[in-house]
This record gives C-alpha cells, structure tokens and sequence, in this order.
C-alpha cells in the first residue's frame, strides 16, 4: 500500500498524491492506489513524482494517473531524468 512516506517530504508530491486520492470518487481512490503502486515499486518517489506530474503531465492528475498506470516504465523514468533538472512533458496524443 502506497503512503505519503513515499512522498520523502516533497511538498509537491504531497499535493499530487492528496489530489489523486481525494479528487472525485471512490473510483478514483482505487485507480489512485494501482498507478502510484506501480511507479513506487518502480522506485519513483519523492521529487521524481513531482517531476512527473509538474513537468510532464502539466499538474493534470487524470493524465499522470493515466501516463503511471499505463506507460513503460524505463519511458517514465526518461521523461522524469530530462535536460537541465526538468521532466520532459508527455504529449496527449500517445506520444
């Protein structure tokens, strides 16, 4: 089970993670759970999961929820590691 542990003291993961879990309905909670389970085990933590969800999913949590449960993994991690400090974004068509 995910916990906000996994936010290593991120304030910006903090607040992804609060928005997933708690932004809508109890769906959401569940799909919450399986996608940060899932990049988590993969050893996204912390500032990586802000990274993802500020730089490359542009603060939509829908679309990082989306990006974590259904993208490869080694592609998330090549987004969060990209030039000059910075995520590279994720485009919506798939790309």
């Amino acid at each position: 089970m995910v916990s906000f542990d996994d936010c290593e003291g991120n304030p910006g993961a903090l607040t992804f993670m609060s928005e997933a879990y708690m932004g809508g309905s109890m769906s959401n909670a569940f799909k919450a759970e399986s996608a940060f389970s899932r990049v988590v085990n993969a050893g996204i933590r912390g500032a990586d999961l802000y990274i993802l969800w500020n730089d490359c999913c542009g603060r939509d949590t829908e679309f990082a929820l989306d990006i974590m449960k259904n993208r490869d993994i080694e592609e998330i991690k090549k987004h969060i590691k990209g030039e000059y400090g910075r995520g590279t974004p994720f485009e919506k068509d798939g790309k």
